[in-house]
């Protein structure tokens, strides 16, 4: 037990270091500041934006139908209501929001170089792709770029004969895109002040 001093000096400077912070600490004594409201979850008070200070709209989008943030919040003075539209326009006086893109399933072929029985064979293979379903801004698709080979002919063989690797060469190199439909848009109207 040849810690015990050590360990009783330890406990003793805690706890005068923490004697310290407790005693020293004092409460404010300037005043509360003027524009100070409580907060909701100890007040009825209503809260509100200064309207000196400026309005910042997190709309996640630059324009929407041509509107900027702020255009949109000076708009909002009067009654708005959202409508959901078959098609892929808004009608006339209600800015476009967003687009609802339907699910879209795609395909395409592409040529690639195979072994079977100790020979190369070139074989064709189909790869289905999907995109869509969701509501958007930008456009819903899926870009794939497409490597297509056939066999060259010549072949690498390990020591036993059997075949190590067939040789290739380039068939095609193209993209596709998969894009979703428009089915439906969602529309702002904003009408006048009354």
């Amino acid at each position: 037990m040849k810690n015990k001093p050590f360990i009783f000096l330890s406990v003793i400077l805690f706890g005068i270091i923490v004697s310290y912070v407790v005693f020293s600490w004092s409460e404010p004594t300037g005043n509360m500041p003027t524009n100070y409201k409580p907060p909701l979850n100890t007040s009825a008070n209503a809260q509100d934006v200064d309207p000196n200070k400026p309005v910042i709209g997190n709309l996640n989008v630059e324009k929407l139908g041509g509107y900027t943030a702020s255009d949109l919040l000076g708009l909002i003075g009067g009654p708005a209501s959202y409508e959901i539209v078959e098609g892929t326009a808004c009608p006339t006086g209600t800015i476009l929001t967003s687009k609802y893109y339907a699910q879209e399933t795609c395909s395409y072929s592409y040529f690639y170089c195979t072994s079977e029985n100790q020979t190369c064979v070139t074989k064709q293979a189909s790869v289905n792709y999907s995109t869509g379903f969701g509501w958007a801004l930008d456009p819903s698709y899926v870009k794939r770029n497409v490597y297509s080979f056939i066999c060259d002919g010549s072949a690498t063989f390990h020591d036993d004969g059997t075949l190590n690797s067939c040789g290739t060469q380039t068939d095609a190199q193209y993209s596709v895109t998969c894009q979703a439909p428009i089915t439906h848009v969602l529309c702002l109207r904003v009408n006048a002040p009354e």
